[in-house]
């Protein structure tokens, strides 16, 4: 009892000694770094993996078809063709659409003629405002008539939006095709894609923030994706997407990844990948084992003070779990292994106050308390 009762009080001296006798308030601005006793957080243990199943598809991929139907004179692509931005892939007969837009023209030119000639009567006082109203909007509706008809008449041809590949085709020349109807499927094969479905029960280990979740997996040793053919196969993952409402039917959470450039084998859409994701001790957040000491709670949240290399204090946010005896297990994407955390001084540091740290053992030693 004695010989802690000393240590204490020894220790108490040193922290008076780094804040002064009468609080944080007047303490000087240049005054010598605080003593505090520090715990080093040990290396984690390995990390475990979780493995879904998840199906390769390109990033960008899209359908084509026409405003309008009508019949093809030309379609060129079949799948597997490379195509470029721009290039013609298909086309409707344009003789009908031509007729219609001819038509709506003639319709719209003769509306305009009615509201000028409407205009210069009522100003003669001869045509009732009404009457001059409705053929203003005879006026609008024909010339809206008319947009349309030259955009269908435009859109009579398809070109690529993008340089890809040809995946699948719908339909053969000279075929009758309907408004609205996929004609060409046409996919980017310069970035993929991997989409997995999550089950509800392992959804809480994906953090909202994406950012967070990249940054937090690159420590653990990163997402990544293995091909069933080629064991040997590490594809470098990054999260790019996770859903926050379930499928009701599968209750799985759609998540998808990002698969960066890698050449190790080809990729092609439809592909089976398996994708690796690391988990540490039921949580995707680095977990440690501190001193219940260091904790302390501000504003309903949790904290710890991280010591870094030039000896200042910063604030990290921990998440406490279960209570070993005087330990503590907590979670948090701002700590990692061997950063160093404060034991003493807790409830008088603050964000940016420079620290001697010292060991436990050091700190018996400067106050006399035999080892």
């Amino acid at each position: 009892m004695k010989r802690s009762s000393f240590f204490a009080a020894g220790l108490s001296l040193l922290v008076l000694a780094g804040c002064g006798r009468t609080g944080r308030s007047a303490v000087k601005p240049n005054r010598a770094p605080m003593p505090v006793i520090y715990f080093r957080l040990p290396e984690q243990t390995r990390t475990q993996y979780r493995i879904f199943p998840g199906v390769i598809e390109p990033e960008t991929e899209v359908n084509l078809s026409f405003r309008e139907g009508g019949r093809l004179i030309r379609f060129t692509p079949g799948p597997g063709r490379a195509v470029r931005k721009g290039e013609l892939l298909a086309k409707l007969d344009p003789v009908l659409l031509q007729a219609a837009a001819d038509a709506a023209k003639a319709r719209y030119e003769q509306a305009q003629h009615d509201y000028e000639r409407g205009s210069l009567l009522y100003r003669k006082n001869i045509l009732a405002a009404a009457e001059l109203e409705k053929k203003k909007r005879d006026l609008d509706v024909a010339e809206a008539d008319y947009r349309n008809a030259r955009d269908d008449l435009a859109d009579s041809v398809i070109l690529a939006p993008f340089s890809g590949i040809v995946s699948k085709t719908y339909a053969d020349n000279y075929q009758q095709v309907k408004a609205g109807e996929v004609l060409i499927r046409l996919q980017d094969m310069s970035s993929f894609q991997v989409t997995i479905a999550v089950p509800e029960k392992e959804v809480a280990r994906f953090p909202l923030s994406i950012a967070g979740a990249n940054r937090s997996a690159g420590r653990l040793g990163g997402f990544y994706g293995t091909l069933p053919g080629i064991p040997a196969s590490r594809f470098p993952l990054e999260l790019k997407e996770a859903e926050t409402q379930a499928d009701t039917a599968a209750e799985t959470f759609t998540v998808t990844f990002r698969i960066l450039p890698q050449k190790i084998a080809r990729l092609l859409p439809g592909m089976s990948m398996s994708v690796h994701v690391p988990l540490l001790e039921e949580s995707a957040a680095p977990g440690f084992l501190l001193p219940g000491c260091a904790l302390f709670t501000r504003n309903g949240r949790t904290w710890v003070w991280k010591i870094d290399a030039g000896g200042k204090v910063h604030p990290a946010e921990v998440i406490p779990g279960q209570l070993h005896g005087a330990w503590v297990r907590v979670s948090s994407f701002e700590l990692k292994p061997g950063d160093c955390i404060a034991q003493t001084g807790i409830r008088v540091l603050a964000a940016g106050d420079t620290v001697c740290p010292l060991t436990e053992k050091s700190a018996r030693t400067l106050t006399g308390e035999p080892l």
